[in-house]
């Protein structure tokens, strides 16, 4: 035994001499392995037992310092456990006295494999393998590696062989397929940020501004036309937008929306300062009339020339957004429009026609929502008066570039010259029909617990704990909903359009209106609450957006009944709807069991199209 370790020391120590003096790709490892090999007719299992691993670059660094390499003394008493078998020769030992080719005898698998099975899958000689000035003998047999030294952990070659023994080791895997979604077209890069500029007019803190911006502004307003809150039109317009620009572009990086208004102005005032420069000096190349206005900048923002130009190209876009969208639409952007303005990722034709078609849509719901947006526009010589006034659901907008916006009665007016709408929030009762029951309320309380998950629900919000439905019943639910009512192409009037995406599952709207009974002949939503007398819920004179909602056959939205504090409510649940799909709901066969209508909704699965109610005789 005292032999065979000499011999082991001796023949380790010059394998790591050897080693260290060979060029081995970065973090190469040396794994010294010790294995088992039986007999053919052996009815045991071959083994394999690690002994240790080496970094190649601190064996590098011990020659380097002591001379010499570490002695397997090291290596044994770092594996106590594992040196039970080390009296054993290793199968490079074996190979190597022979003066044959290898046989399948000697290339028994280690997990106990008949070799005689696989013995015609063995190369007739190893394969060579250069490895830097050394070459390596490796036999392919189900993956398996063996070579004359011992291979690093990490291939020299890449990781394209595979080990078939199972050891301390990990290898990836590869990544798993989730077939639990479908696939889905992913949003354009404008698409994405038109619903990046409809989730800011919706979100009622998008434009909120600290008292240090407010002071910034007025001050600015103050410097550039004294109490007039207005940039004149004198030669001092383009100095005027540049002093502003910089002010704001310096003191505002929490108010993206004042930034780019300044910046796309900045960029029109430059236009107008170039050509005023090339009639004054038409003696000049146009390249010299871009230095001369290039120089004022530069000199006025304290930039260099290359930052000037690259951040004008950013602020070029900012204009073209605007040219085609409005003010507010590039008000109202938010932060997404840097990135977009900046790669210019799908800026083209069709990008344009989109923004075009925002345009008005997008002061209709901003100046309803956030009529504040408009002050902004002082700072750039624009009016500041509001255009579209009232509730958001009281105008009626297209879809298409340049049609106007109208007023929500007049799109009724051949059918009802009297039409008239009240917007509510919350379903009312009708007295004369009620008194002052509510038929949707089955339970008092005073504790509420949700038929759904169970859970308690609160109007306080350190109380409840019930998430379902949160956008709409919970304590921090969501208003306003990103929809609007649009004029329709097929003839069905008007319809309600999405503005931002619906995920399945996601609330849309309560079904708001009068809670009344015993109405016939006009459209109504049935329901009955537990063992409550059924009541009725009509739309005719008020409700929400809710009562905009067209019929179809394949519906993107349904009916869902939900109690919120022990009163029932029927909500209406998106199935999954994009921004800027029309939002539909499947009225049911007892809407249509005897109405004198044919269906609109023109889907291939269409139940209701080419019927007419019996005319009775």
């Amino acid at each position: 035994m005292d032999t065979l370790r000499g011999r082991l020391i001796g023949s380790i120590d010059d394998f790591l001499s050897q080693v260290a003096s060979q060029d081995t790709p970065p973090k190469s490892q040396l794994q010294i392995e010790a294995n088992l090999v039986l007999p053919q007719d052996s009815a045991g299992s071959a083994r394999r037992v690690i002994l240790d691993s080496i970094d190649i670059e601190e064996l590098r660094h011990h020659v380097a310092i002591h001379g010499g390499t570490p002695t397997t003394t090291t290596l044994y008493s770092a594996n106590q456990d594992a040196n039970v078998v080390l009296g054993l020769p290793s199968p490079m030992e074996a190979i190597a006295s022979k003066s044959s080719a290898p046989t399948s005898a000697d290339y028994a698998t280690l997990d106990g494999t008949d070799p005689a099975t696989t013995s015609a899958a063995l190369p007739s000689q190893p394969t060579l393998l250069n490895f830097g000035s050394d070459t390596l003998r490796k036999s392919a047999l189900a993956g398996q590696t063996v070579m004359g030294q011992t291979p690093p952990s990490t291939p020299p070659f890449g990781n394209g062989t595979h080990d078939t023994v199972g050891g301390d080791r990990t290898f990836p895997k590869r990544r798993k397929q989730d077939n639990g979604h479908s696939h889905k077209l992913e949003q354009s890069n404008i698409d994405k940020l038109i619903e990046g500029i409809w989730e800011q007019i919706h979100n009622p803190k998008s434009l909120a501004m600290g008292d240090d911006l407010k002071q910034t502004m007025q001050w600015v307003l103050e410097k550039m036309s004294g109490q007039t809150g207005q940039f004149t039109t004198t030669d001092l317009e383009f100095t005027n937008a540049t002093t502003c620009c910089r002010q704001i572009t310096t003191s505002s990086r929490t108010a993206r929306a004042l930034e780019v208004i300044v910046q796309a102005h900045w960029v029109d005032c430059y236009d107008a300062r170039l050509a005023a420069v090339k009639e004054d000096r038409p003696d000049l190349r146009s390249q010299e009339h871009k230095k001369i206005v290039l120089n004022e900048a530069c000199t006025a923002f304290s930039w260099s020339e290359k930052e000037l130009r690259n951040r004008m190209a950013i602020w070029k876009g900012y204009r073209e957004i605007k040219n085609a969208a409005g003010w507010c639409a590039l008000t109202f952007a938010g932060p997404g429009i840097y990135r977009f303005c900046k790669y210019r990722l799908g800026f083209d034709e069709d990008a344009i026609d989109k923004l075009q078609c925002l345009k008005l849509r997008s002061e209709v719901a901003a100046d309803t929502l956030q009529p504040q947006w408009r002050r902004l526009l002082s700072l750039v010589g624009e009016s500041t008066q509001i255009h579209w006034q009232g509730h958001p659901h009281d105008w009626t907008v297209s879809t298409k570039k340049g049609e106007d916006p109208l007023p929500l009665a007049v799109t009724y007016k051949q059918w009802d010259a009297d039409f008239s709408y009240k917007h509510l929030e919350d379903s009312i009762i009708d007295k004369d029909v009620w008194g002052d029951k509510d038929p949707r309320k089955f339970e008092d309380g005073p504790e509420f617990y949700c038929k759904t998950c169970s859970q308690r629900q609160s109007s306080i919000a350190q109380e409840n704990d019930c998430e379902c439905f949160c956008d709409l019943y919970s304590p921090h639910a969501r208003t306003p909903t990103p929809v609007q009512i649009f004029r329709t192409d097929n003839g069905k009037n008007n319809g309600l359009i999405a503005c931002c995406s619906f995920e399945p599952g996601q609330a849309v709207g309560e079904f708001v209106g009068m809670i009344t009974k015993g109405l016939a002949d006009v459209d109504v939503m049935q329901s009955q609450a537990g063992d409550n007398e059924p009541y009725q819920i009509w739309q005719g004179r008020y409700g929400n957006f809710t009562r905009f909602m067209n019929h179809s056959c394949a519906s993107n939205c349904r009916f869902e009944t939900f109690s919120w504090l022990g009163v029932q409510r029927i909500v209406v649940v998106s199935k999954g709807v994009a921004a800027g799909k029309e939002l539909t709901v499947d009225y049911s066969g007892r809407y249509w069991e005897n109405l004198d209508k044919i269906c609109l909704c023109g889907e291939p699965c269409c139940r209701y199209k080419d019927r007419r109610r019996p005319v009775p005789e």
